[in-house]
C-alpha cells in the first residue's frame, strides 16, 4: 500500500512538486503506524495532526482503525482518505473523511455482474465473514440476489476459521447452483472455496471481494480456482489504465517481481492531490468542494468520482471501474470492465438508502 503511494509522491516530486496555485511544493510522505490496534491507529492520528501539523491522512484498511482515526481528524478539520470498510463510516456527520473502498455500490454491481454471466443460476446461497461489517452489509446482498433468484441460505463464517465444512454442509444441503462468497482476507476466502470443491460442489463461487489470483490458486489449488471470477485493480492488458502500467513497471524494476497486493492502496492520496491542484489550495474546505464536484479523478482502477450521496447522505464513496478477472488454468485474465458511470445508474435504479439514515 505505501509503495504505491510512494510512486504518487515521488511522480510529483520529480516533476518539480505538486502545483498549488503559482507554486510547486516538494512531498513528503509521513508514515503513522496503526499497529493493527484502535489504539495504535489513535495514537498515530494525533501525533500526525498534532505533532506533523498535516493537513490530510490517508490508511486505516481495517474498519476499527479508520473509526479511531476519524475520531482524530473529523475534530480537527483534516481530511482523512480511507480504505476502512465500514458500512456506516461514510455518513453525513463526518465531512472532512472519503473512502476509495468499493461498498454497497460493488455489491449490486457484481451481483448484477455474475447473474447476468451465469444466467443458468437459479439458485443462490450466501456466506460472508461474521463481523459487524458483514452484518451490516449482508441485507443488500440479500436484497439484490432475492428480487430474481431463490435465496436458498444464509451464512455467517469466522474470518479466523480453518474448518469451513460445517457451514458449507448446512449451506450445501439446500441445493444451491452457486456460492456467493464474502470472506476476507484472500487466503481465508481461498480456503473456504476449497473446501467447498473438497465437498463435491461444482457450481460458480461468486465473491463481492476483491480477488487475489496468486492467492487463490496457491491455497485452493488450480483445479478449485478454475473458473472464479472476481474483481482487481488491473496493472496490464486492456483495462488497465496508464498509471498503474506504470506502477507495475516500477515495482518490477524495484522490487524485482510484481505483487497482486501492491495496487491495494488507497487511490484516495491519488484524488487528494488532484483535488489539491484543481482548487489551487492546501485548504480543506476548497478541496473538499473539487472532491464532491463529480470530478473523475486518475486512479490505479481508471477514472472515478466521488459520490452515492443518495445513498450515503454525502458524496464522500469513491466510485470507481471494477476490472473483472477469470482465473483459468491457473492464471487470471481480465475478461469485462464495468465503468464508474454504470455502476451509478444501476445503484439509483435500485433506491436503496442507508439503514442507519432511516
Amino acid at each position: 500500500m505505501t509503495r504505491a503511494m510512494q510512486w504518487l509522491v515521488d511522480q510529483e516530486n520529480d516533476q518539480g512538486g505538486l502545483l498549488v496555485g503559482q507554486d510547486r511544493y516538494q512531498l513528503q510522505l509521513i508514515i503513522g503506524d496503526t499497529k493493527g490496534t484502535p489504539e495504535g491507529a489513535a495514537a498515530a492520528a494525533k501525533k500526525l495532526v498534532n505533532v506533523d501539523k498535516v493537513n490530510f491522512v490517508v490508511g486505516g484498511i481495517m474498519g476499527y482503525t479508520g473509526l479511531a482515526i476519524i475520531a482524530i481528524t473529523e475534530p480537527a478539520g483534516v481530511l482523512f482518505g480511507t480504505e476502512a470498510d465500514v458500512a456506516d463510516l461514510i455518513h453525513p456527520d463526518h465531512s472532512y473523511t472519503f473512502r476509495n473502498t468499493p461498498s454497497v455500490e460493488q455489491i449490486a454491481t457484481l451481483a448484477a455482474w455474475n447473474q447476468k454471466h451465469w444466467p443458468g443460476v437459479e439458485r443462490v446461497a450466501i456466506i460472508y465473514e461474521h463481523d459487524e461489517d458483514g452484518e451490516r452489509m449482508i441485507p443488500y446482498l440479500e436484497k439484490y440476489h432475492s428480487t430474481t433468484l431463490d435465496l436458498v441460505a444464509v451464512e455467517y463464517a469466522e474470518l479466523d476459521q480453518e474448518d469451513y465444512r460445517p457451514v458449507l454442509s448446512r449451506v450445501i444441503k439446500e441445493n444451491p447452483d452457486a456460492l456467493d462468497v464474502g470472506i476476507n482476507p484472500p487466503a481465508q476466502m481461498a480456503l473456504l472455496m476449497k473446501q467447498a470443491r473438497e465437498l463435491g460442489f461444482q457450481g460458480p463461487l461468486w465473491t463481492v471481494f476483491p480477488l487475489s489470483p496468486s492467492t487463490i490458486v496457491e491455497v485452493a489449488g488450480k483445479e478449485a480456482a478454475e473458473g472464479v471470477c472476481g474483481w482487481t485493480a488491473p496493472s496490464e492488458g486492456p483495462y488497465a489504465p496508464e498509471m498503474s502500467k506504470e506502477i507495475r513497471a516500477w515495482y518490477i524494476d524495484k522490487f524485482g517481481q510484481w505483487d497482486d497486493a501492491a495496487l491495494a492502496g488507497d487511490c484516495c492520496l491519488a484524488a487528494f492531490l488532484q483535488a489539491i491542484e484543481a482548487a489551487g489550495t492546501t485548504d480543506t474546505a476548497e478541496v473538499i468542494k473539487v472532491l464532491e464536484s463529480g470530478m473523475a479523478f486518475d486512479t490505479y482502477f481508471g477514472k472515478a468520482p466521488f459520490d452515492l450521496e443518495s445513498f450515503y447522505g454525502i458524496p464522500h464513496q469513491s466510485v470507481k471501474p471494477l476490472a473483472i478477472l477469470e482465473i483459468h488454468n491457473g492464471e487470471a485474465r481480465f475478461i469485462d470492465n464495468i465503468p464508474a458511470q454504470e455502476q451509478l445508474e444501476l445503484f439509483d435504479s435500485l433506491g436503496w438508502e442507508a439503514e442507519w439514515l432511516k
